[in-house]
């Protein structure tokens, strides 16, 4: 195993069906009337489905967040990540995403020299 990935949702990797099933997500961690509003980015990396367009797919996982909240590319509080997997899109929401090495299990391990 070299990486853990964060998974919360699963659904079919379809942009309609992405954008069903984060609903619930992005009303749970992005509340309309939050206190302190998020800084957020989208990850997206696909493996074995070239049949989705990327792009289609982070616009529409960013405008489903409420308008407090901002896309911040350079320095997000939090990670929104959208893995697709053949037919299967995995979600999941991280702090700290880049800090702690894209979860890359032998990098956080290894000493640094």
């Amino acid at each position: 195993m070299l990486r853990v990935l964060p998974v919360e949702l699963s659904c079919y990797a379809s942009e309609e069906e992405i954008v069903r099933a984060i609903k619930p997500f992005i009303a749970k961690y992005f509340p309309v009337e939050a206190q302190k509003p998020h800084k957020f980015a989208v990850l997206y990396e696909a493996r074995a489905n070239i049949g989705i367009d990327r792009t289609k797919i982070i616009d529409a996982v960013a405008k489903s967040v409420p308008s407090p909240h901002k896309v911040d590319l350079s320095h997000p509080d939090i990670h929104i990540v959208v893995q697709i997997v053949k037919t299967v899109c995995l979600i999941g929401l991280v702090e700290k995403y880049k800090e702690l090495a894209k979860f890359n299990v032998r990098q956080l391990t290894s000493s640094k020299s």
